[in-house]
């Protein structure tokens, strides 16, 4: 029973909450084409939008590449507090040979198509794998590695690519064991445009690749930046003084032989414009998960107060690739539109920037080469500043400090000492006039104590020392 009540309390609880989240998914394509409205494969899209943070309008990301069709779909969410979403978001389009274009959309809750020209004209180019006999491979695999498009031959052992007009390419052709490296300087001219013949070779496997030996046999399966498979991916092995180049099958691996326990085995794999490498000392059989992973990264992003709210912005970022451009940019984020930030290097390497700050604040910083992105935020904390005091405060804090010396001067300690010594003396005079003169003198006697009293009181008033005016605040 008591079960049932909390399920029930909680269902009321998130009734009760419904009105205040906004919850809305969208769906979004993106169409690229050339300039004559040929689709574009393979065309790399980036999508930013805001997802789940009320400070952020990018905090979600989605990306990937369009299909043979030129098509790419993707499904935006938003969960943030109605009185906070941001239903903009931006689309941005590029390719190995464009650098791309941005554009923005609006969430309208049910769909959105986004146009982008790529401006290029692409060319129809067909590889024609064969073997040693001239006749046509079905099912091999060609890669064009400047690209990263996979396709399979068909019956006649051709694969037909759309490419950029005047553009250099490279690729290989794969077919069981039998690999063949190509390049576009090898395009002749034929009756339905340009074509690349690749003649796989003749030749037994490897003495280290036989069925026989050890029976040990390593498994390494490819992936890429994202965790995709990456199929058709080439990968050089060296083995035993011997090295050959295979390409991944569609689940992304390859499969070696070895000759030994013990061998060490390296697998080289060339990917955005750097070759990772992998060793190992193989012992036994077994499968290895091999990931290409991003190179481009930020160590660290740190924010340094120079003065009170003006901080300095120092970045460590760091890529292997030091052939390959790289744009660091720093801009004040949040909701509204983005500030940007003067960047500059310093002698030691690091990207530095500088901020002046009016209330909390978060610093976005993106560091972009042709290949990658890499993110870092950091938040700046608002140091309210504290009022100055009102010169009436100063100076009866002066008046304050001077009470030590009141004390020790006199009219502090010592004159209230003073005066109780004198009234006691007044006290025992008076006593001895009632007994010594009688009572016709004791009046006599009063008067005289009570004057005497008096002009004590009065040159104690004039020596006590007078506090400064209280001035009003400013």
């Amino acid at each position: 029973m008591a079960g049932a009540k909390s399920a029930l309390a909680a269902i009321a609880v998130l009734f009760l909450c419904q009105p205040a989240f906004s919850l809305w998914v969208q769906q979004l394509y993106v169409q690229a084409a050339d300039l004559e409205g040929n689709p574009v494969e393979r065309a790399l899209v980036e999508v930013r939008f805001q997802n789940a943070s009320a400070v952020s309008e990018s905090d979600g990301s989605i990306s990937g590449y369009t299909e043979p069709n030129g098509f790419f779909l993707a499904n935006l969410s938003n969960i943030v507090p109605k009185d906070y979403e941001i239903r903009t978001f931006k689309v941005r389009v590029s390719t190995p040979y464009w650098e791309g274009e941005e554009k923005s959309g609006f969430a309208n809750g049910t769909y959105t198509l986004l146009n982008f020209t790529v401006p290029v004209r692409l060319e129809k180019v067909v590889i024609w794998v064969v073997n040693s006999s001239n006749f046509g491979v079905e099912n091999a695999s060609v890669f064009l590695q400047d690209y990263g498009m996979l396709k399979r031959t068909g019956k006649r052992g051709t694969a037909l690519f759309l490419l950029p007009s005047g553009l250099q390419f490279s690729g290989y052709a794969a077919h069981g064991n039998l690999s063949k490296s190509f390049s576009s300087d090898e395009l002749r001219k034929g009756a339905d445009g340009d074509f690349i013949k690749v003649q796989l070779p003749q030749a037994p496997l490897p003495s280290w690749q036989s069925k026989s030996g050890s029976g040990i046999v390593l498994r390494a399966v490819f992936f890429g930046q994202k965790g995709e498979i990456l199929a058709g991916q080439a990968v050089r092995i060296f083995l035993e003084g011997n090295n050959s180049t295979v390409l991944t099958d569609e689940s992304g691996a390859v499969e070696v032989r070895i000759p030994k326990a013990g061998a060490v085995l390296r697998l080289v794999a060339e990917r955005n414009e750097y070759p990772y490498s992998f060793e190992f000392a193989v012992n036994k059989s077994a499968e290895e998960r091999l990931t290409l992973g991003n190179l481009l990264k930020i160590n660290s992003f740190t924010a340094k107060p120079e003065s009170q709210n003006c901080y300095v912005l120092l970045a460590n970022i760091t890529d292997p690739r030091l052939h390959l451009p790289l744009d660091v940019r720093m801009s004040r984020h949040g909701p509204a539109a983005e500030a940007p930030l003067e960047v500059s290097l310093t002698p030691q390497g690091l990207f530095m920037g500088r901020i002046c700050i009016s209330s909390d604040t978060q610093v976005r910083l993106v560091a972009k080469n042709k290949y990658e992105t890499a993110e870092e935020v950091v938040a700046l904390a608002f140091v309210r500043p504290q009022p100055a005091k009102p010169a009436s405060q100063a100076g009866n804090a002066s008046w304050a400090q001077q009470g030590e010396k009141r004390e020790s001067g006199f009219g502090g300690k010592e004159a209230g000492e003073a005066i109780l010594s004198v009234l006691a003396l007044g006290i025992v005079v008076a006593f001895l006039s009632v007994f010594i003169f009688g009572r016709r003198y004791l009046g006599r006697a009063i008067r005289f104590i009570s004057e005497y009293l008096r002009q004590i009181f009065q040159r104690l008033e004039k020596k006590k020392p007078v506090p400064p005016p209280v001035q009003p605040p400013a």
